[in-house]
């Protein structure tokens, strides 16, 4: 039997290249998990698109914004294809085909799994989404919009005749041998690549492990919902141990797809970061903001003291949500329902804490938006009172419904007042006075708490200069509560200055109660303390906690008084506090600060406090004070 030509031999090997040259390529196999949305254009021409996604159901890796579109996965004859990773089980997402601000079809597009399965196609300027190919013409699978393809006349041919070759080498008994070094080499190729296929998988998928595990929102930075469980679950576990309170707040910004849809998405990205930092800048570094949808989101408050500082914080939430977005000369105005649910009061289970001020939050919604609402009703009610307080603060002085509570400071032995503490107090329609305690955090909130400040500086310093008119010598000094809101402002001690010029009292007889909280603060603070310190005002460490005073913190500034709550002498841990009282009234006993023994409400606390050789004290059972009406001063 004659064996091939040389030339014959090559040709054939030619032709099998050829082919595996030639032949378009195709999309690969639909992956799991996957929806894969096919996109033709008449012009081949598809640089610079992309896809902008959103949905609760797409993986962490397709979160993507309108600046950094979801790029292309593949090419085949019918165009472009892009390859998106869902949640397991995910049924839906929406999303624009866009190149800048060039978008395929005006309106945003949505995908649903039950009505359009895991594949589908788009045609160009088409809202249609095609669960079958359209006809279109084919195009080339390099994506360069250049070159044609062979008619399928040619490769049935081409196919026909390598069939008919391989059958006649088949029949040469020399080509056996190459026949199967070639299916050897095939082999391999086909196991290295199969090799590779499994590595590119393997990556894949520990990228996105370490993205689910990270937790990362692309466009604000803030944790997704993987991150919020995880944080959640470490925040319960904490909170059980210390037996402490824990807010889940759930935001929902009103307005914001009018915005989105109206001004485009770079102007909705830029309101969604810029709100995200106003939330995290506000809230302490202990607590935890994240973003777990499209204008959703969620703040874990650790270690709440009650509801009602809980509201608080939700007042500031929609404040800042509020505050105006500037972006491209514009300003963008959205607005925040929120709805709360506590640890463990509410419930003990994460998910169920997150459905609960899910719900609170649409009751806020359904209310007029820009609220908030607690899961509980109890928690509801006292809000609602606080509400009402918060929209009648403004004006109060230029209503005269402010008044003063003046309780002496005594010296406990002879009895003679050596301050006056002035509180602030509030003219209710029906008569009575609301205690500062039930509005300055209110205050604190709202931003009204640097108005109320300013009003009572100034009348203090009035009154005590009134009184110093009267008797220099006898005369006491008057005393005023400093919030950690007013330590922190720039004006505090323009304001102090202003008030002493204008009532003529000396800096000297006026005194200004820290809160020992402030001891731990720095930056402006500080500075406001020093300042005080310079003009000449006496300074008095409040709401002191023996157990945890240190002296270097006594050491820092030169406080002329130190007030201690004698309550603490009392229950099953009296003799610690008696001890501590002993320790500090000896630290204290070569320098010229004094402590004054407050909240002594029987004789009996009284004596105890003087058996202690604490000089000064103030509390009912020595004077209850007096009560400086509006409509009496003059």
């Amino acid at each position: 039997m004659r064996h091939p030509h040389p030339v014959l031999w090559r040709a054939w090997l030619l032709c099998l290249l050829l082919i595996g040259l030639c032949l378009p390529s195709q999309a690969s196999s639909l992956p799991p998990d996957t929806v894969r949305i096919h996109f033709h254009r008449d012009n081949a021409d598809y640089s610079g698109w992309g896809l902008h996604l959103w949905g609760n159901d797409l993986q962490p890796s397709a979160q993507v914004s309108w600046t950094a579109p979801f790029a292309a996965s593949g090419q085949d004859a019918f165009g472009v294809y892009f390859d998106v990773p869902i949640v397991p089980g995910g049924k839906t997402f929406g999303f624009v085909l866009h190149r800048g601000e060039l978008k395929n079809v005006p309106n945003d597009q949505y995908w649903f799994l039950d009505q359009h399965g895991r594949e589908f196609w788009v045609l160009e300027n088409s809202a249609t989404l095609f669960s079958q190919p359209p006809a279109v013409a084919p195009q080339p699978a390099s994506g360069n919009g250049q070159g044609s393809f062979l008619p399928l006349w040619f490769w049935f041919g081409l196919a026909s005749s390598s069939l008919v070759g391989l059958i006649w080498w088949r029949l040469q008994r020399r080509t056996l041998l190459a026949e199967q070094r070639l299916q050897e080499q095939m082999t391999l190729l086909t196991e290295a690549r199969s090799e590779l296929g499994r590595q590119m998988d393997a990556f894949h998928q520990s990228e996105q492990r370490l993205r689910q595990l990270s937790g990362s929102d692309d466009l604000t930075g803030l944790p997704t919902r993987a991150g919020l469980q995880q944080a959640l679950a470490k925040v319960q576990s904490r909170a059980r141990r210390h037996e402490a309170k824990v807010a889940l707040i759930f935001i929902d910004l009103d307005n914001f797809k009018t915005i989105n849809d109206s001004e485009g998405h770079a102007a909705g990205d830029a309101v969604l970061k810029t709100i995200a930092s106003r939330f995290t800048e506000l809230l302490r570094e202990s607590d935890i903001v994240a973003r777990i949808g499209g204008d959703e989101f969620v703040v874990l408050a650790e270690d709440v003291a009650d509801e009602r500082a809980v509201a608080g914080i939700a007042r500031k939430l929609i404040a800042a949500a509020c505050t105006p977005v500037p972006f491209d000369g514009r300003e963008h105005q959205v607005g925040a329902s929120v709805g709360i649910a506590i640890y463990p009061s509410d419930s003990n289970d994460a998910a169920t804490l997150l459905k609960q001020a899910d719900s609170a939050m649409y009751v806020a919604k359904h209310a007029g938006k820009g609220q908030f609402r607690f899961y509980a009703e109890a928690a509801n009610q006292l809000c609602s009172k606080e509400m009402a307080l918060d929209r009648r603060m403004p004006g109060l002085a230029e209503r005269a419904e402010l008044a003063i509570q003046l309780l002496p400071v005594q010296q406990l032995d002879n009895g003679q007042v050596v301050l006056q503490e002035a509180f602030l107090r509030w003219r209710q329609p029906e008569g009575d006075y609301l205690p500062a305690r039930d509005f300055i955090h209110i205050a604190e909130s709202n931003g009204q708490i640097i108005a109320l400040g300013q009003w009572i500086i100034a009348q203090a310093c009035q009154l005590a200069a009134a009184w110093s008119a009267t008797d220099a010598q006898m005369a006491p000094a008057v005393a005023i509560n400093l919030s950690l809101a007013q330590l922190q402002h720039r004006q505090l001690t323009t304001q102090v200055s202003q008030a002493l010029q204008q009532s003529g009292l000396p800096a000297g007889r006026l005194v200004l109660e820290i809160p020992a909280a402030a001891l731990r603060e720095d930056g402006q603070l500080q500075i406001n303390l020093y300042g005080l310190q310079a003009m000449g005002v006496q300074l008095a460490l409040d709401k002191v906690d023996a157990r945890t005073l240190t002296f270097a913190q006594l050491a820092g500034l030169p406080w002329r008084w130190i007030k201690l709550n004698a309550q603490g002498l009392r229950g099953s841990e009296a003799a610690l506090h008696e001890q501590l009282w002993k320790s500090l009234l000896a630290s204290t006993a070569a320098s010229d600060a004094q402590l004054i023994a407050t909240h002594i409400d029987s004789p009996a606390l009284r004596a105890q406090v003087q058996q202690l050789a604490c000089r000064y004290g103030e509390g009912y059972a020595i004077d209850t004070g007096t009560l400086l009406d509006p409509q009496l001063r003059g």
